[in-house]
Protein backbone atom coordinates (compact mmCIF):
# COMPACT_ATOMS: atom_id res chain seq x y z
CA UNK A 1 0.00 0.00 0.00
CA UNK A 2 2.72 2.04 0.30
CA UNK A 3 3.41 2.50 -3.23
CA UNK A 4 0.19 3.46 -4.26
CA UNK A 5 0.11 5.77 -1.51
CA UNK A 6 3.06 7.29 -3.02
CA UNK A 7 1.99 7.49 -6.69
CA UNK A 8 -1.51 8.50 -6.20
CA UNK A 9 -0.71 12.20 -5.38
CA UNK A 10 2.04 12.53 -8.20
CA UNK A 11 0.17 11.20 -11.16
CA UNK A 12 0.02 14.10 -12.99
CA UNK A 13 -0.49 15.46 -16.22
CA UNK A 14 0.53 18.45 -17.49
CA UNK A 15 -2.47 20.29 -19.37
CA UNK A 16 -4.70 17.56 -18.66
CA UNK A 17 -5.03 17.29 -14.71
CA UNK A 18 -7.90 19.20 -13.49
CA UNK A 19 -9.50 19.65 -10.42
CA UNK A 20 -11.45 15.96 -10.80
CA UNK A 21 -7.31 14.79 -11.60
CA UNK A 22 -9.04 11.68 -13.24
CA UNK A 23 -5.38 10.27 -13.39
CA UNK A 24 -5.94 9.92 -9.77
CA UNK A 25 -9.48 7.98 -10.44
CA UNK A 26 -7.47 5.94 -13.21
CA UNK A 27 -4.71 4.42 -10.61
CA UNK A 28 -7.08 3.83 -8.03
CA UNK A 29 -9.30 1.84 -10.76
CA UNK A 30 -6.30 -0.54 -11.38
CA UNK A 31 -4.58 -0.66 -7.61
CA UNK A 32 -7.20 -1.42 -5.74
CA UNK A 33 -8.94 -4.76 -7.11
CA UNK A 34 -4.87 -5.76 -6.78
CA UNK A 35 -4.57 -4.79 -3.45
CA UNK A 36 -7.91 -6.42 -2.28
CA UNK A 37 -7.20 -9.83 -4.03
CA UNK A 38 -10.38 -11.82 -3.23
CA UNK A 39 -11.79 -9.81 -0.84
CA UNK A 40 -15.29 -8.94 -1.85
CA UNK A 41 -17.74 -5.74 -1.25
CA UNK A 42 -20.47 -5.67 1.25
CA UNK A 43 -23.67 -6.71 0.04
CA UNK A 44 -25.20 -3.27 1.47
CA UNK A 45 -22.47 -1.43 -0.81
CA UNK A 46 -23.34 -3.60 -3.83
CA UNK A 47 -26.72 -2.64 -3.22
CA UNK A 48 -26.43 0.95 -3.35
CA UNK A 49 -23.83 0.60 -6.47
CA UNK A 50 -26.88 -1.29 -8.20
CA UNK A 51 -29.14 1.54 -7.22
CA UNK A 52 -26.57 4.00 -8.85
CA UNK A 53 -26.98 1.99 -12.12
CA UNK A 54 -30.15 1.63 -12.20
CA UNK A 55 -29.96 5.70 -12.01
CA UNK A 56 -28.94 5.69 -15.55
CA UNK A 57 -32.31 4.98 -16.43
CA UNK A 58 -33.88 8.69 -15.24
CA UNK A 59 -30.12 10.34 -15.66
CA UNK A 60 -30.24 13.76 -17.79
CA UNK A 61 -26.97 12.74 -18.80
CA UNK A 62 -26.60 9.14 -18.91
CA UNK A 63 -22.25 9.94 -19.70
CA UNK A 64 -21.97 11.96 -16.64
CA UNK A 65 -23.90 9.25 -14.94
CA UNK A 66 -21.57 6.80 -15.63
CA UNK A 67 -18.60 8.65 -14.77
CA UNK A 68 -20.57 8.81 -11.43
CA UNK A 69 -21.25 5.32 -11.12
CA UNK A 70 -17.41 4.56 -11.52
CA UNK A 71 -16.62 6.79 -8.82
CA UNK A 72 -19.30 5.20 -6.70
CA UNK A 73 -17.66 2.02 -7.66
CA UNK A 74 -14.33 3.34 -6.04
CA UNK A 75 -15.51 4.34 -2.73
CA UNK A 76 -16.72 1.29 -2.34
CA UNK A 77 -13.30 -0.21 -2.89
CA UNK A 78 -11.66 2.34 -0.83
CA UNK A 79 -13.90 1.44 2.18
CA UNK A 80 -12.88 -2.17 1.57
CA UNK A 81 -9.72 -1.58 1.37
CA UNK A 82 -9.51 0.36 4.71
CA UNK A 83 -11.73 -2.33 6.84
CA UNK A 84 -9.38 -5.19 5.08
CA UNK A 85 -6.05 -3.62 6.27
CA UNK A 86 -4.27 -4.04 9.61
CA UNK A 87 -1.97 -1.25 9.74
CA UNK A 88 -2.46 1.42 7.67
CA UNK A 89 0.58 3.55 8.44
CA UNK A 90 2.66 2.31 5.69
CA UNK A 91 -0.16 4.03 3.15
CA UNK A 92 -0.08 6.93 5.18
CA UNK A 93 3.87 6.76 4.63
CA UNK A 94 3.35 6.53 1.01
CA UNK A 95 0.80 9.74 0.81
CA UNK A 96 3.14 11.94 3.24
CA UNK A 97 5.66 11.45 0.72
CA UNK A 98 3.79 11.87 -2.32
CA UNK A 99 1.60 14.49 -1.06
CA UNK A 100 5.08 16.42 0.27
CA UNK A 101 6.02 16.58 -3.34
CA UNK A 102 3.18 19.11 -3.79
CA UNK A 103 4.43 20.93 -0.55
CA UNK A 104 7.52 21.32 -1.74
CA UNK A 105 6.18 22.37 -5.54
CA UNK A 106 4.01 25.00 -3.52
CA UNK A 107 7.15 26.83 -1.87
CA UNK A 108 8.23 27.75 -5.63
CA UNK A 109 5.07 28.75 -6.56
CA UNK A 110 4.64 30.69 -3.39
CA UNK A 111 7.68 32.59 -4.91
CA UNK A 112 5.97 33.05 -8.80
CA UNK A 113 7.48 29.99 -10.03
CA UNK A 114 4.18 28.33 -11.53
CA UNK A 115 5.62 26.11 -14.56
CA UNK A 116 2.35 24.18 -14.03
CA UNK A 117 -1.04 25.12 -15.12
CA UNK A 118 -2.95 25.68 -11.82
CA UNK A 119 -6.87 26.86 -11.37
CA UNK A 120 -8.25 30.22 -11.67
CA UNK A 121 -4.97 32.06 -11.23
CA UNK A 122 -4.24 30.16 -7.69
CA UNK A 123 -0.86 29.74 -8.15
CA UNK A 124 -0.28 27.37 -4.94
CA UNK A 125 -1.86 24.02 -5.52
CA UNK A 126 1.40 22.02 -6.08
CA UNK A 127 0.44 18.95 -8.49
CA UNK A 128 -3.11 19.41 -7.08
CA UNK A 129 -4.13 21.76 -9.65
CA UNK A 130 -6.60 23.52 -7.18
CA UNK A 131 -4.92 25.28 -3.99
CA UNK A 132 -7.93 24.14 -1.81
CA UNK A 133 -8.12 20.26 -2.70
CA UNK A 134 -4.05 20.61 -1.58
CA UNK A 135 -5.41 22.08 1.42
CA UNK A 136 -8.13 19.68 2.34
CA UNK A 137 -5.83 16.72 1.47
CA UNK A 138 -2.97 17.75 3.25
CA UNK A 139 -5.29 18.25 6.45
CA UNK A 140 -6.86 15.23 6.48
CA UNK A 141 -3.55 13.25 5.93
CA UNK A 142 -2.12 15.38 9.15
CA UNK A 143 -5.22 14.23 11.01
CA UNK A 144 -4.55 10.27 10.14
CA UNK A 145 -0.41 11.09 11.09
CA UNK A 146 -1.57 12.59 14.11
CA UNK A 147 -3.83 9.53 15.11
CA UNK A 148 -1.17 7.12 14.61
CA UNK A 149 1.78 9.31 16.10
CA UNK A 150 3.71 9.32 12.91
CA UNK A 151 4.93 12.48 13.94
CA UNK A 152 8.11 13.17 11.44
CA UNK A 153 6.01 12.79 8.48
CA UNK A 154 3.66 16.04 9.24
CA UNK A 155 6.72 18.79 8.77
CA UNK A 156 6.65 18.36 5.17
CA UNK A 157 3.47 18.72 4.65
CA UNK A 158 2.90 21.74 6.47
CA UNK A 159 4.33 24.29 3.23
CA UNK A 160 1.36 22.85 1.33
CA UNK A 161 -1.26 23.88 3.89
CA UNK A 162 0.02 27.41 4.73
CA UNK A 163 0.79 28.49 1.46
CA UNK A 164 -2.18 27.31 -0.37
CA UNK A 165 -4.12 29.89 1.59
CA UNK A 166 -7.12 27.74 1.51
CA UNK A 167 -9.80 28.59 4.83
CA UNK A 168 -11.05 25.09 4.95
CA UNK A 169 -7.77 22.57 5.57
CA UNK A 170 -7.27 25.05 8.29
CA UNK A 171 -10.68 24.67 9.96
CA UNK A 172 -10.72 20.95 9.46
CA UNK A 173 -7.29 20.16 11.37
CA UNK A 174 -8.45 22.99 14.20
CA UNK A 175 -11.59 21.07 14.35
CA UNK A 176 -9.80 17.57 14.45
CA UNK A 177 -7.07 18.59 17.23
CA UNK A 178 -10.05 20.06 19.26
CA UNK A 179 -11.87 17.19 19.12
CA UNK A 180 -9.63 15.68 21.26
CA UNK A 181 -9.45 18.08 24.00
CA UNK A 182 -13.13 18.25 24.17
CA UNK A 183 -15.89 18.35 22.14
CA UNK A 184 -17.10 21.76 23.45
CA UNK A 185 -14.16 23.71 21.96
CA UNK A 186 -15.75 22.03 18.07
CA UNK A 187 -18.72 23.57 18.99
CA UNK A 188 -18.05 27.19 19.67
CA UNK A 189 -15.30 27.08 16.53
CA UNK A 190 -17.84 25.75 14.41
CA UNK A 191 -19.76 29.11 15.92
CA UNK A 192 -17.51 31.38 15.66
CA UNK A 193 -17.56 30.23 11.87
CA UNK A 194 -21.08 30.18 11.12
CA UNK A 195 -20.97 33.82 12.97
CA UNK A 196 -18.27 35.03 10.81
CA UNK A 197 -19.66 33.45 7.51
CA UNK A 198 -22.96 34.86 8.10
CA UNK A 199 -22.25 38.50 9.09
CA UNK A 200 -19.01 39.14 6.93
CA UNK A 201 -19.63 36.60 3.81
CA UNK A 202 -17.35 37.01 1.28
CA UNK A 203 -18.26 36.51 -2.72
CA UNK A 204 -17.56 32.94 -2.93
CA UNK A 205 -19.48 32.85 0.61
CA UNK A 206 -22.29 34.04 -1.04
CA UNK A 207 -22.04 31.87 -4.79
CA UNK A 208 -21.86 28.60 -2.38
CA UNK A 209 -24.71 30.02 -0.50
CA UNK A 210 -26.76 30.08 -3.76
CA UNK A 211 -25.73 26.69 -5.10
CA UNK A 212 -26.82 25.22 -1.09
CA UNK A 213 -30.39 26.62 -2.21
CA UNK A 214 -30.19 25.19 -6.21
CA UNK A 215 -29.23 21.81 -4.41
CA UNK A 216 -32.17 22.09 -1.96
CA UNK A 217 -34.87 22.84 -4.43
CA UNK A 218 -33.62 19.68 -6.84
CA UNK A 219 -34.19 16.97 -3.90
CA UNK A 220 -36.56 14.56 -4.32
CA UNK A 221 -36.87 10.72 -3.31
CA UNK A 222 -34.74 9.16 -6.50
CA UNK A 223 -32.48 11.89 -7.02
CA UNK A 224 -31.40 12.78 -10.23
CA UNK A 225 -28.55 9.85 -10.63
CA UNK A 226 -24.83 9.89 -10.01
CA UNK A 227 -22.69 12.64 -10.79
CA UNK A 228 -25.72 14.73 -12.22
CA UNK A 229 -25.38 17.53 -10.08
CA UNK A 230 -22.42 18.60 -13.00
CA UNK A 231 -25.07 19.56 -14.85
CA UNK A 232 -26.36 22.52 -12.75
CA UNK A 233 -26.21 25.92 -13.43
CA UNK A 234 -26.93 28.59 -10.96
CA UNK A 235 -27.96 32.33 -11.37
CA UNK A 236 -26.09 34.52 -9.16
CA UNK A 237 -26.38 38.58 -8.98
CA UNK A 238 -23.38 38.80 -11.72
CA UNK A 239 -23.35 36.26 -13.88
CA UNK A 240 -24.64 32.45 -14.25
CA UNK A 241 -21.84 30.10 -12.81
CA UNK A 242 -21.12 26.47 -13.40
CA UNK A 243 -20.09 25.16 -10.14
CA UNK A 244 -19.85 21.22 -10.89
CA UNK A 245 -20.09 20.66 -7.47
CA UNK A 246 -22.42 21.74 -4.75
CA UNK A 247 -19.80 22.50 -2.40
CA UNK A 248 -21.61 20.00 0.44
CA UNK A 249 -21.44 16.16 -0.01
CA UNK A 250 -24.37 15.97 1.87
CA UNK A 251 -26.86 17.90 -0.41
CA UNK A 252 -25.22 16.83 -3.30
CA UNK A 253 -25.76 12.86 -2.34
CA UNK A 254 -28.98 13.50 -1.52
CA UNK A 255 -29.48 15.54 -4.84
CA UNK A 256 -28.02 12.47 -7.11
CA UNK A 257 -29.02 9.64 -4.98
CA UNK A 258 -32.31 11.11 -2.90
CA UNK A 259 -33.83 8.37 -0.04
CA UNK A 260 -30.54 5.82 -1.18
CA UNK A 261 -28.08 8.98 -0.12
CA UNK A 262 -29.24 7.92 3.62
CA UNK A 263 -26.86 4.70 3.50
CA UNK A 264 -24.09 6.79 2.81
CA UNK A 265 -25.04 9.21 5.55
CA UNK A 266 -25.09 5.91 8.00
CA UNK A 267 -21.80 5.46 7.30
CA UNK A 268 -19.33 8.49 8.91
CA UNK A 269 -22.44 8.52 11.90
CA UNK A 270 -21.69 4.52 12.90
CA UNK A 271 -17.61 5.25 12.69
CA UNK A 272 -18.03 7.82 15.38
CA UNK A 273 -20.15 5.37 17.47
CA UNK A 274 -17.95 2.38 16.76
CA UNK A 275 -14.58 3.79 16.37
CA UNK A 276 -14.23 7.32 16.06
CA UNK A 277 -10.88 8.99 14.27
CA UNK A 278 -9.84 12.09 13.78
CA UNK A 279 -9.87 11.59 10.08
CA UNK A 280 -13.62 10.27 10.22
CA UNK A 281 -14.34 13.71 12.25
CA UNK A 282 -12.41 15.92 9.52
CA UNK A 283 -14.08 14.20 7.07
CA UNK A 284 -17.33 15.47 8.62
CA UNK A 285 -16.42 18.69 8.91
CA UNK A 286 -15.07 19.39 5.07
CA UNK A 287 -17.86 17.99 3.46
CA UNK A 288 -20.52 20.31 5.29
CA UNK A 289 -18.10 23.14 2.79
CA UNK A 290 -16.60 21.21 0.23
CA UNK A 291 -16.51 18.03 -1.85
CA UNK A 292 -13.95 15.30 -0.14
CA UNK A 293 -15.70 12.94 -2.25
CA UNK A 294 -15.21 13.91 -5.66
CA UNK A 295 -12.00 14.80 -5.57
CA UNK A 296 -10.01 11.32 -5.91
CA UNK A 297 -7.23 12.39 -3.35
CA UNK A 298 -10.02 13.44 -0.77
CA UNK A 299 -12.12 10.87 -1.54
CA UNK A 300 -9.75 7.73 -1.19
CA UNK A 301 -8.24 8.66 1.92
CA UNK A 302 -11.52 9.48 3.48
CA UNK A 303 -13.29 6.21 2.56
CA UNK A 304 -10.42 4.61 3.75
CA UNK A 305 -10.50 6.05 6.82
CA UNK A 306 -13.97 5.15 7.01
CA UNK A 307 -13.34 1.31 6.12
CA UNK A 308 -10.75 1.44 8.44
CA UNK A 309 -12.62 2.85 11.13
CA UNK A 310 -15.80 0.26 11.25
CA UNK A 311 -13.06 -2.73 10.87
CA UNK A 312 -14.65 -5.19 12.78
CA UNK A 313 -18.35 -3.66 12.83
CA UNK A 314 -21.59 -5.47 13.58
CA UNK A 315 -24.73 -3.89 14.79
CA UNK A 316 -24.59 -6.88 17.83
CA UNK A 317 -21.28 -5.52 18.65
CA UNK A 318 -22.46 -1.73 18.70
CA UNK A 319 -25.64 -2.50 20.66
CA UNK A 320 -23.54 -4.96 23.52
CA UNK A 321 -20.64 -2.72 23.39
CA UNK A 322 -23.03 0.79 24.29
CA UNK A 323 -25.54 -1.48 26.75
CA UNK A 324 -23.45 -3.76 28.41
CA UNK A 325 -19.86 -3.29 27.75
CA UNK A 326 -19.22 -5.34 30.52
CA UNK A 327 -20.50 -8.60 28.56
CA UNK A 328 -17.99 -7.74 25.77
CA UNK A 329 -14.49 -7.23 27.18
CA UNK A 330 -13.31 -7.78 23.63
CA UNK A 331 -14.91 -4.74 22.00
CA UNK A 332 -12.39 -1.89 22.95
CA UNK A 333 -9.56 -3.94 21.46
CA UNK A 334 -8.75 -2.39 18.33
CA UNK A 335 -8.21 -5.45 16.56
CA UNK A 336 -11.04 -7.19 14.84
CA UNK A 337 -9.80 -11.32 15.17
CA UNK A 338 -11.51 -13.22 17.87
CA UNK A 339 -8.62 -13.39 20.65
CA UNK A 340 -9.28 -16.11 22.57
CA UNK A 341 -7.21 -14.73 25.11
CA UNK A 342 -10.26 -12.67 26.35
CA UNK A 343 -11.58 -15.50 28.80
CA UNK A 344 -8.58 -15.06 30.94
CA UNK A 345 -10.23 -11.54 31.49
CA UNK A 346 -13.37 -12.86 32.67
CA UNK A 347 -13.96 -12.52 36.74
CA UNK A 348 -13.45 -15.70 38.33
CA UNK A 349 -16.09 -16.71 41.32
CA UNK A 350 -15.13 -20.06 43.35
CA UNK A 351 -17.62 -22.39 43.60
CA UNK A 352 -19.31 -22.86 47.35
CA UNK A 353 -20.93 -25.98 46.58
Amino acid sequence: MFILGLLLPICYIPGYTGASIPTQWAVLSLALPFLLHCASISRVWLGFIAFAILGTLWAPQVYDSIFGIWVVVLWGLSFQLGQSSEDPTSLYKGLAYGLSVSSFIAIFQWFGYTPLPVAYGNNVAGLLYNRTVLSAASALLILCLIEHRLWLYIPSLLPGLILSGSRGGWVVLICGIAVRIHWSLVIAQLALVALIFGTSASSSDTERSLIWASAIHGLNWLGWSANSFIGIYVLTTHSLIHPEFAHNDYLQLGFEFGSASLFLFSIPILSLVWRPTLAVFGFIILATFYFPLYTPLTAFICCFALGHSLRGFSPSGLLIRHCRPDLLPWAHDPRPEYDPAWRSTLPVQPRTS
